[in-house]
């Protein structure tokens, strides 16, 4: 056996090299792009150390779930926390204790605490920033997280700038059937209950756009275009059309908007019966193209929704632009 092969086969040293290998951040690492360069460093090396050999998969993992676990915990601390001081709790030790554990909030999602607490010159108060941080989707795992770190976009992977005393860019995702159920009340009576939109963080917001289904009970016929037709202003909003042109011809096309329509809580047939003709049904998401790279993101893309490849996608986006050049050549 090797020299090499020894150190990678000592469970003790495999350990102290690990461990050596990021220590701890000294108190210059606690600011919002220092700390987060550190954690996005430290957690890029616990991936790359875990793929050696299993001695070292196991040091590193642990430390990688060290890291969720102390982003979880001060993530769910910090919202206790702003909560209760923009609900009309005060004091110096309650402001304090927000500061104390703004460094993940402020690392992962670019949160400028002083921007997002008193916006106006007054405050503290529940500002437009703190409102997106509220309804920002939280990473499930680590490779999630060093995307949010690294400011990478869901859908094709660049790093959108981060700009000082900004909120960082983001898209809205409102999914076919998981979320939050709301329900708001007007002063002439109760509201229809509705889905409540995921901010994703760091993405362009061009990825995503809004998408009506609909259902005629009558004819039994399923269909789904842009919730706003003469605003195609967009390279994604083109492709859109040119899928549909071509996809509803497809077999599985009907029969996997009907799916959406079954997977649907019935709690929201109010709101999709509201504004449709008799016998109808609409409801409008907010969804991309292709699958995002997020975990359980099934039937947040066309790409999922229709169960294709990311080649079959492409494929009958050029169908429905090729038919679109015969149609105008046909003219």
């Amino acid at each position: 056996m090797s020299a090499i092969d020894d150190v990678l086969a000592n469970r003790d040293l495999v350990k102290l090299i690990v461990r050596r290998s990021f220590g701890k951040p000294d108190a210059d690492y606690f600011g919002g792009a220092s700390y987060r360069a550190y954690q996005a460093t430290r957690l890029r090396s616990c991936l790359a150390l875990a793929r050696i050999n299993r001695l070292f998969h196991s040091a590193a993992d642990s430390f990688i779930r060290n890291t969720m676990i102390s982003f979880e915990n001060e993530m769910r601390e910090f919202r206790d926390l702003s909560h209760q001081l923009t609900s009309g709790g005060r004091g110096a030790d309650l402001w304090d204790r927000v500061r104390n554990v703004r460094h993940w909030p402020e690392a992962a999602y670019g949160l400028n605490l002083w921007q997002a607490f008193f916006k106006n010159g007054g405050g503290p108060e529940r500002t437009l920033e703190l409102e997106t941080f509220y309804e920002s989707r939280l990473p499930e795992t680590d490779g999630e997280l060093l995307d949010l770190l690294e400011g990478k976009c869901v859908c094709c992977g660049v790093r959108t700038p981060m700009v000082p005393g900004r909120s960082t860019p983001g898209a809205w995702a409102l999914h076919p059937y998981k979320g939050q159920l709301i329900a708001s009340h007007h002063s002439d009576g109760p509201e229809p209950v509705y889905l409540a939109a995921t901010c994703l963080p760091h993405t362009c917001n061009r990825h995503f756009f809004e998408v009506q289904f609909g259902h005629d009970g009558l004819g039994g016929n399923y269909g789904m275009g842009l919730y706003t037709p003469y605003e195609v202003d967009s390279h994604e909003k083109r492709q859109f059309l040119q899928f549909v042109k071509a996809a509803k011809r497809e077999p599985w096309y009907a029969s996997n908007i009907a799916r959406l329509f079954g997977l649907r809580s019935p709690l929201l047939l109010p709101l999709e019966t509201r504004n449709a003709l008799p016998n109808q049904r609409r409801f409008v998401t907010s969804i991309c193209i292709y699958e995002p790279h997020l975990v359980h993101a099934e039937d947040l893309s066309l790409q999922s929704i229709f169960r294709l490849t990311r080649a079959e996608t492409r494929k009958m986006i050029r169908r429905g632009s090729a038919m679109e050049r015969e149609q105008r050549l046909l003219m």
